[in-house]
C-alpha cells in the first residue's frame, strides 16, 4: 500500500541573529521514514509561506548532513538521546540589517511533504567597520578604492586642513568638506570633486567610510595636495 501520510511539520525552536549569519534551531522529527528537511528563506514578508517564491537554502538529511545546495554547511545535532533532540544550522553570509523569514518542511521516503513550519524571523548582525579607504589626490579631486562589501552603499567623509596648520593638528584643525552616498563605479573607484580651497595653498585630506548598517571605519593616513 502506498504511503500517503506526510511527516509532521517541523517545530522551529529559535532563530537567532549573529555576526554575518542567522542560526535556525528546530526539533527533530521522529518519523522512522523521514528522508530530509528543507529550509526556505525570503526577505519579502508577503512571500513568507509561499514555497514557490521563497529560496530553498538547505536540504539536509535527518542527522543534519547537508544534501544541497553545493557547499551548504551541515546542521549540527543537539541533545541526541534525549526526549527533545534538535538540529541547528547557520545561514551564513546574509546581509545584515534586514528581516529574514524562514520556513521548514519535512519529507519522507515516499515523497510526502509536511505542512509548513510556523514562520520565524531574524536579522543578522554586522559590527565590523570598513577599513580606511585608499586615497589618491590630483588637483583637489579624490579617488577612493571601494571595498566590495560596501556596494552600493558607501558614505565618505573627507576632512581637510591647511598645510600651514600645526604639525600635529587637533580635531578642531580639520574641517569636513564632503559627505557622499556613492553608487557603483567602474574599476572599484569613486572620483569625487570636493570644494575648492584657497588658490596657492596646500591642503591635507583624510577620508573615512561608513557601511550600510552604520559602522564607521578609521581615517586613512593623511595625504597632501597643492
Amino acid at each position: 500500500m502506498k504511503d500517503l501520510l506526510p511527516p509532521r511539520a517541523p517545530t522551529v525552536a529559535q532563530a537567532l541573529g549573529m555576526e554575518g549569519a542567522v542560526e535556525i534551531r528546530w526539533e527533530e522529527n521522529l518519523e522512522s521514514d523521514l528522508e530530509l528537511y528543507r529550509v526556505y528563506r525570503t526577505t519579502v514578508a508577503a512571500d513568507d509561506g509561499s514555497l514557490e517564491r521563497m529560496a530553498l537554502v538547505l536540504e539536509a538529511e535527518p542527522d543534519g548532513t547537508a544534501v544541497s545546495p553545493p557547499g551548504a554547511a551541515d546542521a549540527v545535532e543537539q541533545g541526541a538521546g534525549t526526549a527533545y533532540p534538535k538540529l541547528k544550522w547557520k545561514d551564513q553570509g546574509v546581509r545584515a540589517g534586514r528581516d529574514l523569514f524562514y520556513r521548514l518542511v519535512a519529507v519522507d521516503h515516499s515523497g510526502n511533504v509536511s505542512e509548513l513550519s510556523s514562520s520565524t524571523k531574524a536579522r543578522s548582525v554586522d559590527t565590523t567597520p570598513p577599513g580606511p579607504p585608499v586615497l589618491g589626490l590630483a588637483a583637489r579631486a579624490a579617488r577612493y578604492r571601494r571595498e566590495r562589501r560596501l556596494r552600493p552603499h558607501r558614505v565618505l567623509a573627507a576632512t581637510r586642513r591647511s598645510r600651514r596648520a600645526l604639525p600635529h593638528p587637533a580635531a578642531r584643525d580639520w574641517h569636513a568638506v564632503l559627505a557622499a552616498d556613492l553608487g557603483v563605479a567602474a574599476g572599484g573607484h569613486d572620483r569625487v570633486q570636493g570644494p575648492s580651497g584657497t588658490a596657492g595653498r596646500g591642503y591635507t585630506y583624510r577620508v573615512q567610510a561608513m557601511d550600510a548598517v552604520g559602522n564607521v571605519g578609521e581615517f586613512n593616513p593623511p595625504r597632501s595636495v597643492l
